[in-house]
């Protein structure tokens, strides 16, 4: 018996909502609060190799001067790892 044939015809539409529900939790999370990158050259080879994952926290920095008292921005500091775009080419990400 296949998979298809376990899930009754009134499951489906349950189970849409739930991919529905994955794909926009999954969409918020990227766009406003965590992504993962890899190190595309040896720029900083001493901390991080050629082809290592990090995950970004957005949500930490990129204050802008109103909302800095809600949200949990802080400065960045010496040591930080920070993900920025490309001022000549802003879909570039270095």
């Amino acid at each position: 018996m296949s998979w298809s044939e376990k899930i009754s015809a009134g499951d489906w539409p349950a189970i849409m909502q739930s991919v529905a529900e994955a794909i926009v939790t999954a969409v918020f999370v990227v766009t406003f609060l965590l992504q993962a990158f890899t190190i595309p050259s040896e720029s900083m080879e001493h901390t991080l190799l050629v082809g290592d994952y990090v995950l970004v926290d957005k949500f930490c920095y990129g204050g802008s001067v109103g909302w800095n008292r809600l949200l949990p921005y802080r400065n960045v500091h010496r040591g930080d790892i920070v993900v920025f775009h490309y001022p000549v080419n802003p879909r570039k990400t270095l």
